[in-house]
């Protein structure tokens, strides 16, 4: 069912390069060489404390720091600013290969009235001086904290565009949680949804044009994907259950056809 008035491929500049390696790392149940759980920390009225499990799978030691950075959105850009909000104990930790370590965390103000979001980093500390050249990256990952209080919820609005072959997907979050965008999707015209195959999918995007892939409360992001003006248009979220606007219980949504298209 499409969107009611429906209405990454990325380029890889060196800022854009640091923010998806974070995600990439956060996203995965084995970042490189470290084994996190949970790999999103959340706090609320209930839960101010939480801890995060981290396990050295490598064959050396390591020494993680954590820093937190209070992370707020502006349209498209990410704003990450250090904050003291978040107490971490312990902030640095040494890790012997196979070595686990539990690192307990503490909301320290008093529950806001609106979500409020954070980035954890743990950053090998030693990573640059083992390197012998070639590529000078730290070990960096990145996790998603966030401060919820009771009784809010995400609720997205999406318009589209369509221009020169590409779709633009505009995704404006109207309600007071985040949420996030897990990929969008190109399908064929003639593919059949309930029966989709590898050879359908004409393209996908996982990242927005900037940052990370959430939509936080008040606050519109774009992806593009492309892809024919014909062709079928997929949006997932991880907006579980949402049951709105044409999105069905798995966060999915199919758009419908291009707002002001341009091109051909």
């Amino acid at each position: 069912m499409p969107v009611a008035g429906a209405r990454y491929c990325l380029a890889f500049r060196p800022r854009q390069l640091v923010f998806l390696l974070s995600f990439l790392l956060a996203c995965s149940s084995q970042a490189g060489s470290f084994r996190i759980t949970p790999l999103r920390v959340q706090f609320d009225d209930n839960n101010p404390t939480t801890q995060l499990s981290i396990e050295n799978n490598s064959d050396s030691t390591v020494t993680l720091q954590t820093t937190v950075m209070r992370w707020q959105q502006d349209g498209d850009q990410d704003n990450l600013t250090p904050s003291n909000d978040i107490f971490v104990s312990p902030p640095i930790l040494m890790l012997k290969p196979g070595g686990r370590q539990v690192i307990r965390l503490r909301h320290m103000p008093a529950m806001p009235d609106e979500e409020k979001g954070y980035r954890l980093y743990l950053q090998d500390t030693a990573a640059r001086a083992r390197q012998s050249g070639g590529a000078n990256m730290a070990v960096r990952i990145g996790l998603p904290v966030f401060v919820s209080p009771d009784n809010i919820e995400p609720e997205p609005k999406i318009v589209t565009g369509y221009q020169n072959g590409i779709w633009q997907v505009r995704v404006s979050n109207v309600g007071s949680a985040n949420f996030r965008v897990i990929g969008l999707d190109a399908f064929r015209a003639n593919a059949d949804r309930d029966d989709l195959t590898k050879n359908d999918l004409l393209e996908q995007s996982t990242q927005p044009v900037q940052g990370f892939p959430y939509v936080f409360a008040d606050q519109t992001r774009e992806w593009h994907v492309k892809a024919p003006a014909n062709a079928q248009i997929r949006l997932r979220t991880d907006i579980y259950g949402y049951r709105s606007q044409g999105f069905d219980e798995r966060g999915t949504v199919w758009l419908g056809e291009p707002e002001n298209k341009k091109g051909p």
